[in-house]
C-alpha cells in the first residue's frame, strides 16, 4: 500500500483501530466469569454480554462496509447496490453465515427492538418470555424449532439460538484481511482516495 505522506496521520486508519480496542474492552471484562451457561438465572446477563459484542461489531461492520464502498467505487446509483456488493465481499465462507444475516441478525436479536409484528421478526415480540441456548454452552445443541442466525422466523415458544464469541471475533477479523487487501490493490488508486483522511499532528 502507498500513503501520500508516511509522515501524515491517516483518520481513518486510527478510527478503525480504536473501534478494535472496544472489542477487546468486552473480552477484558472478567465480571461475567463467574456465571453459568446451564443456570437460568444468568443467562440474561450473559445475553447482555453478547449483545454489547454484536453491537460494537455491528458498528465496525459498517465502517468496512462503508470503507469498501469508498474504495473500491461501485458505480451504482443505488446505495443499497453498493452495501450488498460491499457485504458480499465481506463473507468468511468459514462461517456458518453470511455477513447479510449477521446484520438482520444483530437488528432483529440486538437492536431495531419496535417494529410491525405482521412484518418482522423482532426480539421485542419475546423479550424476557424466550430462553436463550449459547453455542459456547457445552450442552448447546442445533434444534431447528429454534430462531437462529439462518432462520429469524419468530418462534414465541422456542428459544433463540446466540452465536459463539469466536464467530463474532472471525468475521471482523475476516474484514481487517479484506480491507487490507483492498489497500494492497493497486489498480484501485488508494493513495488519491487516502489524500483527504493524511492530517499532520501537532503534539
Amino acid at each position: 500500500m502507498i500513503i501520500p505522506d508516511p509522515d501524515k496521520h491517516i483518520s481513518i486508519f486510527c478510527s478503525i483501530g480504536e473501534w478494535g480496542s472496544n472489542i477487546t474492552d468486552v473480552l477484558s471484562d472478567f465480571s461475567i466469569d463467574h456465571l453459568d451457561f446451564e443456570n437460568p438465572k444468568h443467562r440474561n446477563s450473559i445475553f447482555r454480554y453478547y449483545t454489547r459484542l454484536l453491537l460494537i461489531a455491528s458498528e465496525i461492520l459498517t465502517d468496512f462496509q462503508e470503507f469498501i464502498i469508498y474504495f473500491k467505487a461501485f458505480k451504482d446509483k443505488d446505495k443499497k447496490v453498493k452495501q450488498n456488493k460491499a457485504r458480499l465481499l465481506m463473507i468468511d465462507k468459514r462461517l456458518p453465515f453470511t455477513t447479510q444475516q449477521l446484520f438482520d441478525y444483530i437488528n432483529h436479536i440486538c437492536k431495531h427492538k419496535f417494529a410491525d409484528a405482521k412484518k418482522y421478526s423482532k426480539y421485542h415480540l419475546c423479550n424476557h418470555h424466550i430462553d436463550y441456548a449459547f453455542k459456547d454452552s457445552k450442552s448447546f445443541r442445533h434444534e431447528t424449532k429454534n430462531i437462529c442466525i439462518t432462520d429469524l422466523t419468530f418462534k414465541e415458544t422456542e428459544e433463540i439460538e446466540i452465536i459463539s464469541l469466536i464467530e463474532i471475533i472471525n468475521q471482523v477479523l475476516f474484514c481487517y484481511d479484506k480491507l487490507d487487501e483492498i489497500l494492497y490493490d493497486r489498480t484501485l488508486n488508494i493513495q488519491t482516495k487516502l489524500t483527504p483522511f493524511a492530517k499532520t499532528i501537532t503534539t
